[in-house]
């Protein structure tokens, strides 16, 4: 996304306690809950704790069309 901080609609009562082997935080809330993962290799792989499809905005726009890319990519 290119930002260090942004704000999201983010609200559920579950969180990431452990991040897998090939990934790493990319986003955490202020009370360091882990909001967001994604790969460490060069596959794609992207895992969000907010609702993307509830904001309106440039960073969903970022987030849709860079999943976008990757279904079509050949």
């Amino acid at each position: 996304i290119g930002l260090d901080k942004f704000s999201v609609k983010s609200y559920h009562h579950q969180a990431i306690q452990e991040i897998g082997k090939g990934l790493k935080k990319c986003a955490e809330s202020g009370d360091k809950i882990v909001e967001g993962i994604e790969s460490t290799n060069t596959q794609f792989a992207l895992g969000i704790q907010w609702h993307p499809e509830l904001e309106d905005g440039e960073i969903s726009t970022k987030i849709f069309k860079s999943f976008i890319k990757e279904c079509i990519r050949e």
